[in-house]
């Protein structure tokens, strides 16, 4: 019988100082994404197909394709359509390759 025992979770760190300032959330900007980058491209992929898998998704504005480094970018003019194509070929099969 083995028992798992992990190491303990730090759950604070106290620093002191003579006046403490108060803690005040900073607001984090989102910048909308239009870019996708697709990784582990089949060496068959070119940007024709690259059109056609994202044509469903929205208007692209660029397609560059790097068949060095077996990956390609995508960008869209809307960061929805880049959203929705990551969602639909996230992870999926492609001429033996996953995506």
């Amino acid at each position: 019988h083995i028992l798992h025992n992990p190491s303990p979770a730090l759950t604070s760190i106290t620093i002191s100082d003579h006046s403490p300032a108060p803690v005040k959330p900073v607001p984090v900007e989102t910048v909308p994404m239009l870019k996708v980058l697709i990784q582990n491209l089949p060496i068959s992929v070119n940007v024709d197909k690259l059109t056609s898998m994202s044509a469903g998704c929205g208007q692209v504005k660029h397609i560059k394709v790097q068949p060095e480094k077996r990956s390609a970018i995508i960008e869209f003019i809307d960061p929805n359509g880049a959203d929705s194509f990551f969602k639909k070929h996230n992870r999926k099969m492609m001429d033996l390759a996953i995506l």
